[in-house]
């Protein structure tokens, strides 16, 4: 009994329903999704430069640019905020009251303690996250479909990189909780290596999963598919510096043929660096084996501390 006792909190992820957002993202995604047939934006999928494309955009995003700038904030904290409330006093608070050893003198393992403590509380975090995966996908097709799939916001839901982000949280907050055996302490390590791994991911390391293709002088002007991920586009000098925009304005207006030439005058040359379309599942498998490396060397970690380090 002592070690079922020692087990309260195992279904807690399973009980995470998302009851506040769900029906909240279902009315505004029926009204997103109904505007974008209504308006005709399938028609730009493709052909964005078309005429009335970008009007179109403007009119089928006023209504829920609110909603699809500020979501990705919560939905990238997601994870960490559920391990750092489930996962990180699931062993934490067992060592701040030494109910532990109490466990363990019911001749119950450490290790059938540890894995029965995390298989279905992990097991329910899973489940929720790919809830939260499968509704948000669909939130964002629209967007996705006119923006691409590169964007940010919509990589960081679709796939399975959202639930290996998930699975990371939580052996991250439970190997701090083992770590240092303090609940408060472990919920902010939990969030702060999250966030901190999270935007360096997003912004070091997925440009350059593969070396990025860069498009020179007229090519860099010709159309792109929509979901190539656009990662920096301008004009370099003869030593392939950057020239400040506001000077090329200055020198040779904003566009058009007549710039073009001008920018050649100059010694100038056009510069389009992109990651194609035609990477993005290969980069959603690279970042979830990313996380899941990293989860295999926490689970390691915790393994060893509380087989070697709680006496």
């Amino acid at each position: 009994m002592a070690y079922l006792a020692a087990t309260p909190r195992r279904s807690l992820c399973g009980r995470c329903d998302l009851r506040t957002l769900n029906p909240f993202l279902v009315v505004s995604g029926i009204g997103l999704a109904s505007a974008y047939q209504r308006l005709g934006a399938a028609e730009c999928v493709g052909h964005a430069n078309l005429p009335n494309c970008e009007a179109i955009y403007r009119t089928l995003d006023a209504p829920y640019a609110l909603i699809s700038n500020a979501l990705p904030w919560p939905v990238n904290l997601f994870p960490a905020l559920l391990a750092m409330f489930v996962g990180a006093p699931l062993v934490a608070r067992e060592l701040e009251h030494g109910t532990f050893r109490t466990v363990w003198t019911q001749s119950v393992t450490r290790m059938r303690w540890l894995t029965t403590k995390l298989a279905l509380v992990l097991g329910g975090c899973i489940l929720a996250s790919l809830a939260l995966t499968i509704l948000l996908t669909w939130w964002y097709t629209p967007y996705a479909q006119l923006l691409g799939k590169f964007n940010p916001a919509f990589f960081n839901i679709e796939g399975l990189a959202p639930v290996a982000r998930m699975i990371f949280a939580f052996a991250l907050a439970v190997c701090a909780g083992a770590m240092l055996r303090r609940t408060i302490p472990a919920m902010a390590l939990t969030l702060f290596i999250y966030t901190a791994w999270g935007l360096t991911i997003q912004v070091l390391l997925r440009p350059n999963y593969l070396p990025p293709i860069t498009l020179t002088g007229t090519e860099a002007l010709l159309p792109r598919d929509q979901n190539d991920w656009m990662l920096e586009a301008g004009v370099r000098d003869g030593a392939h510096h950057t020239v400040n925009p506001v000077q090329v304005t200055q020198a040779c207006g904003s566009a058009g043929p007549e710039a073009a030439s001008c920018i050649h005058a100059h010694g100038w040359t056009e510069f389009l660096t992109y990651q194609p379309a035609d990477r993005y599942w290969l980069f959603q498998g690279l970042e979830v084996g990313v996380f899941l490396l990293l989860t295999l060397a926490l689970v390691a970690l915790t393994i060893w501390i509380v087989r070697r380090r709680l006496v």
